[in-house]
Order: structure tokens, then sequence, then C-alpha cells
């Protein structure tokens, strides 16, 4: 696997400064770059191969109507650019809305500019895994809509509760080692910190996902978490 690379894209150099302080312990492959056209740049110098994280610092002072043309511009600037994938937007005032209507865009991850530095590495951690990172309101409301969503067009109403009881006992099939994992994941910790608290190894902590996917009918953490949040 290539190795991991961290590119910060923001106008303000304070901002640059603090969030490459609290991540260069843990990445020692880190650009940093000001405007988009300066972003493509870079990304043209990379092959779509490389695993690249974007931290992209959105400014949320701006007017309403001129905040959401900066949000669909980011939104078409993922679709085109094969190599932005995995982008996560920092911004100084986040709200459930915005955090929704940027997942949807293609972001993977939203968050506080101000965050602190153990939720900013797992936020990064959880990104490269493939998965998606944000508040838990969040993505219940995200799953919510995406459920909507695949319903059928004839249903007007549509119970998304789900049945404790019935969530209880899928629960208990599981094993004890299997509950820990989860425990772990509502806390929103990375395969390897769950690995070294459990004392295994990530791949170990991988196959115990795979099995907790399969018994309880869910495709990933995301869905995962929301599910035994409701428990």
């Amino acid at each position: 696997m290539s190795q991991k690379k961290i590119i910060i894209c923001s106008p303000q150099a304070t901002v640059i400064d603090k969030v490459k302080s609290e991540i260069s312990n843990q990445y020692n492959q880190i650009i940093v770059c000001s405007p988009k056209h300066s972003l493509i740049s870079i990304l043209n110098k990379h092959s779509e191969n490389e695993n690249i994280i974007i931290l992209y610092h959105l400014n949320s002072a701006l007017k309403d109507d001129t905040l959401r043309q900066e949000e669909i511009k980011l939104g078409l600037f993922i679709k085109q650019n094969s190599i932005a994938q995995k982008v996560i937007v920092l911004v100084n005032r986040p709200n459930t809305e915005q955090g929704i209507r940027l997942l949807h865009l293609g972001v993977r991850g939203y968050a506080n500019t101000f965050i602190n530095q153990s939720k900013l590495l797992t936020a990064i951690e959880v990104v490269f895994q493939g998965e998606i990172w944000a508040g838990q309101d969040i993505l219940n409301k995200l799953l919510t809509f995406t459920l909507q969503s695949n319903a059928s067009k004839e249903s007007k109403e549509i119970n998304l509760s789900i049945d404790k009881q019935i969530l209880k006992e899928e629960y208990q099939e599981l094993s004890s080692r299997e509950k820990a994992v989860i425990e772990h994941i509502l806390l929103g910790e990375t395969n390897k910190e769950i690995a070294n608290k459990l004392f295994v190894t990530e791949r170990t902590v991988k196959a115990h996902l795979s099995s907790i996917f399969k018994k309880t009918q869910t495709k990933n953490r995301f869905e995962l978490s929301v599910k035994f949040s409701k428990m």
C-alpha cells in the first residue's frame, strides 16, 4: 500500500499551521496549499492509486448563498477528480444541515476547524479506512435520508424505528469480543486504536467487523454505529 499523504488546504496560514502541528507526529507526508487552483496543481502531480486525504478548510463566514455555491463547487471538484475522493471539510462553525449537504456532495468527513488533536487523528484514520466521519446527529440523519430515498415511492410514511427487543436479541448473539469491538466503534475509535486496547492485531479487528456486519445485517461502521446507538 502506498504511503499515506495529507494535503491541508486553507486560505488562512494560522489554520494550516495549527492543523499541521497536530498531525505532523503521525504523518510525515504533509502538503499545504491555499486557493483551489493550487490544490488542483498539487493533485495533478499525484497518481490515482495514492492514498491521499485532503483537509479542506471551508470559510463558513461567507454569506449563505455564497457558501452554498462554494459547497457545490467543492462537490463538483470531488466528482471530477478521482484522486480527491477522501476529503474532510473543516469549518469554524459546523452545523448538522451543512454537514449532511456536504456528505451528500461526496465529502467523507466533516469537523470543527478547532477539533482537538485526538479526534482529528481519529477522523483522518477513519476516512483512510474508507468510512465516513462526522457527528452522530449528522450520521443518524444521513442514514434516515438514505433509507427514505431507497424506500418505495408509494409509501407515504416510513417507520425507521428499530425494535429494541430484536436489537437486544441480535446483540446477544454476538461473541464477547464482537460486543467489545462494537463498544469501541461507538466511541469513534479506529481499527488501530481498537486493536491496541483489545491487545489484538488490526487484521483480527477487521475479521471481527466482517463477522459483525454479517450477523447484524449492516454494511459498514456507519450503519453499525447508527443501529446500536439506539439500543
